[in-house]
């Protein structure tokens, strides 16, 4: 199932630290299995690798060396198809910026399931394309105005670190849910994620909270953190809340089938007849097998395998009838469904959808038996037509005479 998750943060460790952690370098080249794949965009000419870059930023920015987006990655996508979605979010949002981003897949601390993600960093600074490039030793320094002419580094995006840094936010967070979607679509996938809330989306969830590798490591040796039991509590919750909207859709679904009329076409009919008539000849096969062991001694098995015989026959001959006059779709019989059925409780929506599926049965064993039990000059018409644009007082005295000679 596709997840939402995107996060920007502030520095938690020096961009050179943190570009050895995303990219797997140094000392953390022990974990190097986890990374899949690892680019950098617009870095200076300067700069002879993403490594080189982002240790000189720690060593000359003065101010905030970088800042992070972590971005969760659908699972129903290929590792191409992932490195796609990071591209062309990339391109969306941090064309001016340098950045280096790196996919990441580990298995889930509490799922067990894979767990694509994508950690990007980027320089605040914001390329101007205007001026030329500063060198290595003006990059991370303030930009000085003079004389018409800009010299230093490249100034930093106030978009981002200023008062409109809530709506650029906003901006990234929709910028992933279209990237991300795109191509869920072009990969032919059905599921969709929003970047909106649980309550703006109208799903009765609660939302749950991360829970750290701290908690989650705690909770294996039997402590449960405060953390770790929110996540419990609220997951119980929500298989509750999950159970109930089943029942809903469930009892809305019968509520609804029972308060439709119960309609017999031609084509249940026929269905029925052929069990029955399968069934006699099955019967009669038996019989015969038994009649011809002398050790069996079965009590009128002739009569019994003349009377399969001519049950079978005659329900060859009623199915013929039908498949000679009337389409599939025609309708036999129709009786009113249940009209206060929004009145009654789940316990007895689910009984009268019992009832309903028994009541077919038998109106089908009615309409055969009528058939079975009619002289040869009426043999045609015991299927009385049963059209929507009969009245129902039609309908009912059609019924009536049609099953007067039952004898049920």
């Amino acid at each position: 199932m596709a997840i939402y998750s995107v996060n920007v943060s502030t520095p938690s460790a020096g961009a050179g630290a943190k570009s050895d952690y995303i990219q797997r370098e140094g000392k953390y080249e022990g974990k190097k299995e986890e990374l899949l794949c690892s680019e950098s965009g617009n870095l200076p000419s300067w700069a002879t690798s993403a490594h080189d870059f982002w240790h000189q930023d720690e060593i000359s920015e003065r101010g905030t060396q970088y800042r992070e987006i972590r971005m969760a990655l659908p699972n129903e996508l290929s590792m191409e198809e992932q490195c796609e979605v990071i591209r062309d979010f990339c391109r969306e949002n941090l064309e001016r910026h340098a950045y280096t981003w790196a996919l990441h897949t580990n298995e889930g601390r509490i799922s067990g399931k894979p767990n694509p993600h994508v950690h990007i960093i980027f320089c605040e600074r914001e390329i101007d394309p205007q001026r030329g490039e500063p060198s290595r030793e003006e990059y991370f320094r303030r930009p000085r105005h003079k004389d018409g002419q800009t010299n230093g580094g490249y100034g930093k995006s106030r978009q981002i670190t200023g008062k409109n840094r809530r709506k650029w936010l906003c901006e990234v967070r929709e910028s992933a849910e279209r990237v991300i979607n795109t191509a869920l679509e072009k990969a032919g996938r059905e599921e969709r994620i929003s970047c909106k809330s649980l309550e703006a989306q109208g799903i009765d969830r609660v939302p749950t909270r991360h829970v750290g590798a701290k908690s989650v490591s705690m909770y294996r040796k039997g402590f449960v953190t405060k953390a770790m039991d929110s996540y419990q509590h609220i997951r119980a919750v929500n298989t509750e809340l999950e159970n109930l909207e089943k029942e809903k859709l469930e009892l809305e679904t019968i509520r609804a089938m029972v308060a439709e009329p119960i309609i017999v076409t031609a084509k249940d009919l026929k269905q029925a007849i052929y069990k029955r008539e399968v069934a006699y000849k099955a019967e009669k096969d038996r019989l015969e097998t038994m009649a011809a062991d002398p050790k069996n001694l079965v009590p009128n098995v002739h009569r019994r395998i003349s009377n399969c015989t001519l049950a079978a026959n005659k329900l060859y001959g009623l199915r013929l009838q039908l498949m000679k006059n009337v389409s599939d779709s025609h309708i036999c019989s129709m009786h009113q469904g249940v009209d206060d059925v929004p009145n009654t409780s789940g316990a007895e929506i689910k009984s009268l959808a019992h009832e309903r599926a028994a009541g077919k049965e038998k109106i089908i064993d009615r309409l055969i038996s009528q058939g079975m039990k009619s002289s040869k000059g009426r043999f045609a018409a015991w299927w009385e037509d049963r059209e929507d644009d009969r009245s129902k007082d039609q309908v009912t005295r059609a019924e009536d005479e049609m099953y007067k000679c039952w004898n049920l």
